[in-house]
């Protein structure tokens, strides 16, 4: 069908394969899937256009609450309960047209949902990965959250191509656990590059929830704005980490393909990511570094191959670390209260990483050892530590670079009381 207009239906799964045509308008309104075992609204075809999930109720799905590639999707006004993830993107080269490199795929507006509960399938809420572009997640309410909220996910694979620029704003995730024991989860979850993390509120009702991590921001992800959140009662506020990618064959001492990985890619764009610096990691840890020259055949296909400007030996298999010269992280105007560990920068960092005018406490948390841990190259400017006052305890506490360097940042205007 070129239009299909579904109101007030009851079913126990609904699925969408469009014709070469592929569908024009799909609008789900006042729907219920209710005890599926699969997918509960679906649609992977990316050519596919303007699908609606209006005013649904969602609950006990046993795949995902919903599943798309298709392009200008709305997910808007539902309830979701014990349900699978909203997953944006799971694009491939087996379902996207010609027009894929002009237009994308995988834009949705996640806005106005209620989600409560926990995620029995695909691990978290909300997710935009492999393909999904130009993505918002907009005032939604996680309501006694046992699972993770959202992700955008930076990984992809020679199958599956990277997804990148999304928005995260004035959501309140209430991450408290009712039912049984906690599970580690985190609330909003980053690995793609061009993503905004503003104006929203995570906490746990009551005592810390050592479990749960409100933000997690990973490299070699680009342009991260995170700013004006209000964090409380997690056991990690905001961490910044690093991703892991591997090699998964070698074409000569110099080039190789990936496998799993954390590289941003643009699928315009021939040659990428030169000069920035390669760890090689053995046991976790940084053995040797090399720079690149450029990574050829962008996008997310086995066409994708790193070029190194020196020869090195190179084996499948090898997991390494990517470092941008210049990441333009920048964590601003947040407020971190009663967490346990309420701000670890672990990343590499990078002369534009800063971290500036916070507001950071320990409330009444006990056994809170550091304030900031700073293990990376980030600039502290502007902010206000209060309160860690027990004994052994740090406002910031410092560690040695990870790769040896010489790091020169400024710390300046802080205060520390």
């Amino acid at each position: 069908a070129t239009e299909c207009f579904v109101s007030g239906s009851r079913s126990r799964g609904t699925a969408e394969k469009p014709n070469d045509a592929h569908c024009k308008q799909t609008t789900y309104l006042r729907c219920s899937a209710i005890d599926c075992g699969r997918n509960a609204f679906n649609d992977v075809m990316s050519g596919s256009e303007n699908t609606s999930v209006l005013h649904c109720r969602i609950v006990d799905v046993g795949g995902c609450a919903w599943e798309g590639a298709s392009r200008f999707v709305q997910f808007n006004g539902n309830y979701v309960r014990n349900a699978g993830t909203v997953a944006m993107g799971n694009l491939g080269p087996a379902n996207h047209d010609e027009t894929f490199p002009e237009l994308g795929a995988g834009q949705h507006i996640i806005a106005d949902n209620v989600f409560e509960s926990v995620v029995p399938y695909g691990g978290c809420a909300v997710r935009a990965a492999v393909g999904a572009t130009q993505v918002l997640i907009t005032n939604n309410l996680f309501v006694n959250f046992g699972s993770s909220a959202v992700n955008i996910s930076g990984r992809s694979d020679p199958t599956h191509y990277p997804t990148a620029t999304a928005t995260i704003a004035g959501n309140l995730f209430d991450m408290t656990e009712i039912g049984g024991e906690s599970a580690a989860r985190i609330a909003i979850d980053v690995s793609g590059s061009n993503v905004i993390v503003s104006d929203n509120q995570i906490y746990v009702r009551g005592a810390c929830d050592p479990q749960v991590t409100a933000i997690k921001l990973l490299e070699p992800a680009l342009n991260l704005n995170v700013h004006d959140n209000l964090i409380r009662n997690c056991g990690a506020g905001i961490v910044a980490g690093r991703g892991v990618s591997t090699v998964a064959e070698v074409v000569d001492e110099r080039t190789f393909a990936p496998g799993s990985r954390f590289i941003p890619l643009d699928e315009r764009l021939a040659a990428q990511c030169a000069g920035w610096e390669l760890v090689w990691l053995a046991g976790g840890k940084p053995a040797e570094r090399s720079v690149i020259e450029a990574i050829t055949g962008a996008g997310g296909t086995d066409t994708v191959q790193v070029v190194l400007r020196a020869p090195r030996a190179i084996k499948p298999g090898d997991s390494f670390e990517l470092v941008p010269p210049a990441a333009n992280w920048t964590i601003q105007d947040n407020t971190v209260t009663d967490c346990r560990h309420p701000i670890v920068l672990d990343s590499h960092g990078s002369p534009t990483s800063i971290v500036r005018n916070n507001i950071i406490t320990r409330g009444g948390t006990a056994e809170v050892r550091q304030a900031i841990e700073w293990r990376g190259r980030f600039t502290l400017i502007g902010n206000l530590v209060v309160g860690f006052d027990e004994p052994e305890s740090a406002a910031l506490s410092l560690h040695a670079d990870r790769l040896g360097r010489d790091v020169h940042v400024p710390f300046h205007n802080n205060v520390f009381e």
